[in-house]
C-alpha cells in the first residue's frame, strides 16, 4: 500500500472564539447560572478562532443534536 497524496480543508465558517462565547451566551441565555466561567474559560483555551461545519446563525434553526449531526 502507497500513499497517493495528502491534502487538508477546512470550512468557510471561521469565527473568533470571542464571538462563539458572546453567541453560546445568548443562545443558552438564563440556563447559565455563571456566564462568566464560560467567558474564562473559553478565553484559556488558547484558541483564537473556531472552523464550524455551518454559518453560527444556523446552529440555532437545529432543534436536536441528531439533526444537527445529521445535517
Amino acid at each position: 500500500m502507497r500513499i497517493s497524496g495528502v491534502g487538508s480543508a477546512l470550512p468557510e465558517n471561521r469565527y473568533p472564539q470571542e464571538k462563539l462565547t458572546q453567541a453560546l451566551k445568548l443562545y443558552w441565555g438564563n440556563k447559565l447560572t455563571n456566564p462568566e466561567q464560560l467567558e474564562r474559560l473559553h478565553s484559556r483555551t488558547g484558541v483564537d478562532s473556531r472552523h464550524l461545519a455551518f454559518p453560527l446563525q444556523r446552529y440555532t434553526e437545529f432543534s436536536s443534536w441528531g439533526e444537527t449531526n445529521s445535517a
